[in-house]
């Protein structure tokens, strides 16, 4: 949201609409981790259930670089990420992935 101010990006409407999107998309992740922490905490003593589904790894590496975009241009790095033409599913919490993935 930072960079909003300072590039000036009110003069790009399509930059700028790009990256409210990732603001958009990392303040919902945010949102859910949060909310997990909440209720981790209210159930400490009890297991607390994963919302494990199908989960797309290739979409999820994707909306990842997506969402670093900014953070990659600024220190002057690049990541490429060649995806399979095969899909790549596994079963898990996308949380919880799309964590393992930006840390």
């Amino acid at each position: 949201m930072e960079s909003i101010t300072r590039y000036d990006l009110v003069q790009q409407p399509q930059k700028l609409e790009e990256y409210l999107s990732i603001g958009r998309q990392e303040l919902q992740r945010l949102n859910l981790m949060i909310e997990k922490v909440l209720n981790l905490s209210r159930e400490q003593d009890a297991d607390y259930p994963l919302n494990m589904v199908l989960y797309d790894v290739q979409t999820g590496l994707q909306d990842v670089v997506r969402s670093m975009e900014l953070q990659l241009t600024n220190a002057g790095a690049v990541c490429k990420l060649d995806l399979s033409p095969e899909p790549c599913f596994v079963y898990g919490d996308p949380v919880h992935l799309t964590n393992v993935c930006i840390t």
